[in-house]
């Protein structure tokens, strides 16, 4: 498959977005299609992953190093990403799940007695994009925490929370 043929997507996914909302893609005698970010923030989770998957191999490094773990970690992500936030819009059971794809850890992480395929590995990923990208990550933990606090009679450990 053709990087043409896998942008197609986006680009149709951007013309709706941006059809009717006044929305501008700069001079458009230069420029057909909006800046790259805004095409990024307009594409399925799907089309991440294969476009990350259609880059070249230093860019697929590099931007795995950006978020401190190896390719095939990154790649794997997108995935458990795009199944999870699947999951959450179409109002499935996130809970005390066992998700079908599961995380990869990476080896720098000490994960003893944490079950990969129950979701505290799902937010756990979560967290950690979070904390490489910005100063989202200390709100997001405080709201979960507050979360597993306002639902106590419920068992973190089915979620793959560890004991201690």
């Amino acid at each position: 498959m053709k990087f043409t043929e896998t942008w197609i997507p986006v680009d149709d996914q951007v013309k709706l977005l941006t059809e009717g909302t006044g929305l501008c893609c700069g001079n458009a005698d230069e420029h057909e299609l909006p800046p790259y970010w805004m095409m990024v923030e307009c594409a399925t989770m799907g089309t991440l992953e294969l476009l990350f998957s259609k880059v070249s191999p230093s860019t697929r490094t590099a931007v795995a190093s950006e978020f401190g773990v190896k390719v095939p970690v990154f790649k794997n992500w997108l995935s458990v990403l795009r199944v999870t936030r699947n999951a959450c819009c179409h109002h499935s059971r996130v809970w005390n799940r066992e998700w079908g794809v599961c995380p990869k850890i990476p080896n720098a992480w000490s994960w003893s007695g944490v079950a990969n395929g129950r979701t505290f590995a799902v937010l756990s990923v979560i967290y950690h994009l979070l904390a490489r990208i910005g100063d989202a990550a200390d709100p997001w933990r405080a709201g979960l925490e507050n979360l597993l606090e306002d639902f106590q009679d419920i068992d973190p450990r089915k979620i793959g929370v560890p004991s201690d």
